[in-house]
């Protein structure tokens, strides 16, 4: 499977370079996925979404929050939730 470790590593590195591209396509995809189920799952989409923007683009510095929280940072390195 290392594989898809490889490409895993490469679209993380993509995504640094054009960190910019990667977070306004996370957006986009959290507000179609709102807007698709009604704003039901608005917290899990918001969380997944801090999540890809951290692993993927430049979220690791926003404050994407309306109260001015920053998203929950996990405790365990990203390769202890694989497999």
């Amino acid at each position: 499977m290392s594989g898809l470790s490889d490409f895993a590593k490469k679209a993380e590195q993509v995504g640094q370079e054009h960190s910019d591209e990667v977070d306004k396509g996370i957006e986009e995809a959290e507000k179609a996925a709102d807007e698709r189920t009604g704003n039901t799952y608005e917290d899990q989409v918001k969380q997944g979404g801090d999540q890809l923007e951290k692993r993927f683009g430049g979220g690791q510095d926003q404050q994407r929050d309306e109260n001015g929280r920053q998203p929950d940072q996990p405790d365990q390195p990203d390769q202890q939730q694989g497999r």
